[in-house]
């Protein structure tokens, strides 16, 4: 039997564990009917490691609650609960967190930009009142950072402290979804995964009315500092009013490992 992780066909986002066998051939979604112990969800992103003896897998339930860890059966029958990480659902009782939601738009060449937006609490949708958004980029080759995994982190901060819509976006360039999308920007770095930050977010701004256009930025760091600097070196449109670079590559010879 084998068993591998990986994302559903129609949405990247969802990552599950499977088995096949090969002399079937049928595939089994093993994490597709587990439930979060931290909120009752459906455990949406999902990594798994076999015990030595292919007995027992320690599955790891990483969102879209607070993780947990726990040790199954090969056929997904759960044997103990290794970890429910108690202390951080106290430390986040009581606690106004932000929402969230995932959009989808067209994008150049046909494909589509996938976008993760951590929103404020108590969201006025209606327009009536605007709200600052500030753009994460990292937009390296084969990266990605729309996932239903669970984070806390300074977006978290700004989006539920603050009132700051805090967006990532996956265009061209980003993985998980086929190599006519990753390839999109073979030998060009700097282009089309650039563009795609700019066209989407003005997609965004046109299409969410609380949305504050005149208060839009971004930042990056490492390959995302270089991609926040090109975005504001080839924004022609004035989409994005302000950028952070922190760290950014600035000669292709020292970046990487």
């Amino acid at each position: 039997m084998l068993y591998y992780t990986a994302t559903v066909e129609d949405d990247s986002s969802v990552q599950h564990i499977y088995s096949v066998s090969p002399v079937y051939k049928n595939r089994t979604c093993i994490s597709c009917s587990l439930k979060s112990k931290n909120g009752g969800n459906n455990c949406l992103y999902n990594t798994g490691e076999l015990s030595t003896d292919a007995s027992h897998l320690v599955f790891t339930c990483s969102g879209p609650d607070v993780p947990h860890i726990a040790i199954h059966s090969v056929d997904g029958t759960e044997k103990l609960l290794w970890s429910g990480n108690e202390d951080l659902v106290g430390l986040l009782q009581g606690k106004t967190l932000h929402g969230k939601v995932k959009l989808e738009y067209d994008i150049a060449d046909g494909f589509t930009g996938r976008v993760l937006l951590k929103l404020p609490p108590n969201l006025d949708t209606s327009g009536n009142t605007k709200y600052p958004m500030l753009v994460n980029v990292y937009g390296g080759p084969d990266t990605y950072q729309v996932t239903d995994k669970y984070s806390i982190d300074w977006g978290s901060y700004l989006a539920a402290n603050k009132s700051i819509i805090y967006a990532t976006i996956d265009g061209r360039g980003s993985g998980l979804r086929g190599n006519n999308l990753l390839y999109a920007g073979y030998r060009k770095l700097g282009t089309v995964e650039v563009i795609d930050q700019i066209n989407i977010t003005k997609l965004i701004q046109q299409n969410l009315p609380y949305v504050d256009a005149t208060r839009t930025g971004i930042w990056g760091w490492s390959y995302g500092g270089y991609a926040a600097g090109m975005a504001l070196a080839t924004d022609t449109d004035d989409v994005f009013k302000c950028g952070i670079s922190v760290a950014p590559v600035t000669d292709w010879a020292l970046y990487g490992k």
